[in-house]
């Protein structure tokens, strides 16, 4: 059960000690303490917002227990002085009750209780049953590749500190963008630790948000901060080039990646083995039974420790993998070759792949396509030519970034002369995700041409 409550200008407050903005309705099960600390969370800039609300999630520290406030602040009218008033709906919720909802974003989103106003007089309120809820933002990132021509900017949003700049009437569209934001977390429980504010007002301390959203900005100014999301322009610095990343674009992630494993290396699992030699008088006493039955208790832990290694190999082998996948080791081709082929079959593969990677990160498309398919050496490796295209599409979102990051500096020229670098590789029969990477390159085409 979340605790609520209600802040608004009022004849009398729910203590009676107050008149004007004060507590009007709270949960009975809710401290005097708790309740004042979520008063001062959140106030209204009616000249700013325009009656539109700002949605909020904070976190505070009371006593040896952590809350997290989802709050609603809109336009109320007129109070009872005739003076603009506006009304702050809170809800309170333990850590415990946090786990049962994906994220604040959706949790606020859920919530079809919110009051535009209050009526009658001041009393308490029962508390809010917190039902537990299934993901509802699941990647792809939809809406930020709606928004910004590259679902993978959604990963922007998971650092410690992000500024974004929208129109006062944008708050459920953040809200949206900030559930499939928070879906890429992992674990699930970690989108908790990202607070946010769809509209930063007079007095309130930026730095008490993960997410700090500016309304009403100068365009001037918004477009100064180049590492700045601008909603209202439509404009976002490029994705990164993370694991994260791929997962808001594909959905697909590794179990590695998921669950935040380490993997150890072969050479971690080596027998660590000491042999002491012993002065001479200690040797003379050894008898030579004892020195066999040590000698194959060695050989014994080796093999075991043999067994180890193969059996981590093999698993590793068998991970869960994106369908694109990272090359993080140059050569990690190399993996792949037999060992039972002949050394001259071995360096000639060697060679043409080097040299198809070449081609590929000169933008050479078919030329290295070409050349791998002319080398017949596809029953030597048949894994060689998924990973060959999966190289070239690596390389072609790494040249769309580029040519948007241009963009965005607005050298028209340059983008250009990169669109037109990548678009020989949609071209290609097979070439990965090939939809998809055309859709891409053709919005930010008519994102270039509008400089």
């Amino acid at each position: 059960m979340a605790f609520r409550l209600i802040f608004t200008s009022s004849p009398s407050s729910l203590t009676g000690s107050r008149t004007g903005f004060c507590t009007v309705a709270r949960s009975a099960e809710m401290s005097e303490k708790l309740a004042l600390c979520v008063e001062k969370c959140g106030t209204y800039d009616h000249d700013v917002m325009r009656a539109n609300p700002i949605f909020s999630h904070r976190k505070i520290w009371l006593g040896d227990k952590n809350y997290h406030i989802l709050s609603r602040i809109t336009d109320s009218g007129a109070d009872y002085t005739n003076r603009s008033n506006y009304i702050a709906d809170h809800l309170v919720l333990t850590e415990d009750e946090t786990q049962l909802v994906p994220s604040p974003a959706q949790a606020i989103l859920e919530f079809d209780g919110w009051m535009d106003s209050y009526e009658g007089a001041p009393k308490f309120l029962e508390s809010v049953p917190i039902k537990k809820s299934a993901q509802k933002f699941a990647p792809p990132a939809s809406m930020w590749q709606d928004y910004f021509l590259d679902a993978g900017k959604a990963a922007l949003m998971l650092s410690e500190s992000v500024d974004i700049y929208a129109n006062p009437e944008d708050g459920k569209t953040l809200l949206k963008l900030f559930a499939q934001a928070s879906a890429l977390c992992t674990p699930e429980a970690k989108s908790w630790d990202y607070t946010f504010t769809t509209s930063i007002c007079r007095g309130e301390n930026p730095q008490d948000f993960s997410w700090k959203v500016y309304t009403n900005t100068p365009p001037e100014i918004a477009s100064a901060n180049s590492s700045a999301i601008n909603l209202t322009s439509k404009k976002a610095p490029p994705a990164p080039n993370t694991p994260v990343a791929v997962f808001a674009r594909t959905a697909k992630i590794s179990n590695k990646d998921r669950l935040n494993l380490k993997v150890q290396k072969p050479s971690e699992f080596k027998p660590k083995i000491k042999i002491a030699r012993n002065i001479q008088e200690s040797e003379s006493k050894i008898s030579p039974e004892f020195k066999r039955n040590s000698l194959l208790a060695a050989c014994a832990l080796l093999v075991a420790a043999i067994a180890v290694m193969a059996v981590f190999l093999f698993a590793k082998s068998d991970e869960d993998e994106f369908d694109t996948r990272m090359q993080i080791q140059k050569n990690s081709y190399m993996s792949n070759i037999p060992l039972s082929e002949p050394v001259e079959v071995r360096a000639t593969y060697s060679k043409i792949r080097a040299e198809v990677k070449d081609l590929t990160n000169e933008a050479k498309w078919q030329e290295a396509l070409t050349l791998w398919d002319n080398a017949n050496l596809e029953d030597f490796n048949p894994k060689a030519r998924p990973e060959i295209l999966s190289d070239m599409g690596k390389k072609f979102d790494e040249i769309l970034s580029e040519a948007e990051e241009s963009a965005e500096n607005q050298d028209k020229a340059k983008a250009l002369a990169l669109l037109k670098k990548a678009l020989p590789a949609l071209e290609i029969k097979d070439f990965p995700n090939k939809t998809k990477r055309a859709r891409m390159m053709e919005g930010l085409k008519l994102k270039v041409q509008k400089l």
